[in-house]
C-alpha cells in the first residue's frame, strides 16, 4: 500500500471516555466559503438522491474531486492541492475532509452542493496533527485519529489516539489514552455502536499494525488481528462484515479481506479472515476499502493493477471488476461510495 497515506499504530493502550472542549477550533467562518468552480453554488444538495458517486482524493496532499461511479462527471471540489483523507455523510449532504493549510494537519467540515462544497468550516484543530475523520452512520459525530495528546509530535513519545467529535456542539470525546503508540484508520460499525481502527507501537514496523475494535463510549477493547503482517484499512460492510487490506502472503501485495460479523464477537475474529475475490493477489496493491452501505457485495477501493493507484468497483461475489477513474502519474486515494 502506498505508505503517503499510512501514519503507522499500539498494544500500550488505555481507554476510557473523557470530554473536553474541542481544543483551538478556528471560529466558524459564517460566510459560505466557495470551494467550487461556480461560486454562485448556494444550494445544498442531498447527492444521494442524484445517483451512485465516488468522491476521492487526488494526490498526496491533493485536491478532492467526485465522479459518478460510471466514470462520468469527474468535478473538481478543492483547487489548494492541501487536501487529506475525506468522507461523505451517509444522506449526502455534507463531506468531512483532514487539511494542512495552516501548516498542521486538521478537521474540515463543508456542505455538499450540486455544483461543489460550501461553507467549509474547522470542525477540529489540535496542536499538531488530525486526519482519518469518518461519519458516523446518522452524520450527528465524527471519528479521528489526534496526536493533540502527544508528549512530541515525532519519535518515540509521539503518540496518536481516538476520538470522537460532535458535529453539532464540537464537544470531543477521547476513547483511547495510548503511550508510544499510534491508533489510526478509525471507522464506525454499521450501527454505529462500535469503532474499527489500527494500533501500532512506535517501536514496531508496518508488521505491528493489527485492527481493534472498541465501543464508543471507549469500553471492551478488543484486538481482532493478530499476527505477523500489517493490517490496514478497516471499513463494514452493508451487513456488518468487517472488510480491510492485508499482505499475508509473501508473494502478494496489499489484498482485501474480510471477517464476518459473526466471527467479532469470537475469541480469535482474525483467523476467519478470507481473501475477498476482487483482489489481484500478485505484486499490485488494492487497499483502501470504501463498501456500500446498501449493497453487500458492491466495493469501491484503489488498486495499482494499471499503473499509480487508481479507483474500482468490485463485486465481493463474483470478483467482477470495473475501473472508475485513473490519472496518469497521480495516485487517486481514499474512495468514498456514496448512494
Amino acid at each position: 500500500m502506498n505508505k503517503k497515506l499510512k501514519w503507522a499504530i499500539v498494544p500500550l493502550i488505555l481507554f476510557g471516555c473523557q470530554e473536553f472542549e474541542a481544543v483551538t477550533p478556528e471560529a466558524v467562518d459564517k460566510t459560505a466559503q466557495k470551494i467550487a468552480s461556480n461560486p454562485n453554488a448556494d444550494e445544498t444538495m442531498n447527492v444521494a438522491s442524484a445517483t451512485r458517486r465516488i468522491y476521492y482524493l487526488a494526490g498526496y496532499p491533493g485536491d478532492l474531486f467526485r465522479i459518478n461511479v460510471d466514470g462520468t462527471g469527474d468535478t473538481r471540489l478543492t483547487t489548494d492541492g492541501k487536501n487529506g483523507n475525506l468522507d461523505v455523510s451517509a444522506d449526502g449532504s455534507k463531506i468531512v475532509f483532514a487539511n494542512s493549510a495552516k501548516n498542521n494537519w486538521n478537521i474540515y467540515i463543508a456542505d455538499l452542493t450540486s455544483n461543489g462544497i460550501a461553507n467549509k468550516r474547522t470542525l477540529y484543530a489540535g496542536r499538531y496533527r488530525d486526519e482519518d475523520c469518518k461519519f458516523s452512520p446518522d452524520g450527528r459525530k465524527v471519528v479521528f485519529k489526534t496526536n493533540q495528546f502527544a508528549a512530541t509530535q515525532y519519535g518515540n513519545n509521539r503518540a496518536y489516539d481516538i476520538c470522537l467529535i460532535d458535529v453539532a456542539t464540537g464537544v470531543v470525546t477521547k476513547l483511547t489514552n495510548n503511550t508510544n503508540a499510534e491508533a489510526w484508520a478509525p471507522c464506525f460499525s454499521r450501527d454505529g455502536s462500535k469503532i474499527a481502527f489500527v494500533l501500532r507501537a512506535n517501536s514496531q514496523g508496518p508488521e505491528g499494525d493489527e485492527i481493534y475494535l472498541i465501543n464508543t463510549d471507549g469500553s471492551n477493547l478488543k484486538r481482532i488481528t493478530n499476527n505477523s503482517y500489517a493490517d490496514w484499512y478497516p471499513t463494514f460492510s452493508a451487513n456488518g462484515n468487517l472488510i480491510f487490506a492485508s499482505q499475508p502472503v509473501a508473494s502478494c501485495d496489499d489484498d482485501l479481506y474480510q471477517i464476518p460479523a459473526s466471527a467479532l464477537s469470537t475469541s480469535n475474529p482474525g483467523s476467519q479472515a478470507t481473501v475477498i475475490p476482487v483482489s489481484a493477489c500478485s505484486l499490485i496493491s488494492d487497499a483502501d476499502p470504501y463498501s456500500s452501505k446498501i449493497n453487500e457485495d458492491d466495493l469501491a477501493f484503489v488498486s495499482t493493477r494499471s499503473g499509480p493507484y487508481a479507483i474500482y468497483i468490485g463485486n465481493k461475489s463474483t470478483g467482477v471488476v470495473s475501473t472508475v477513474i485513473s490519472k496518469s502519474g497521480i495516485d487517486l486515494l481514499g474512495p468514498t461510495l456514496v448512494e
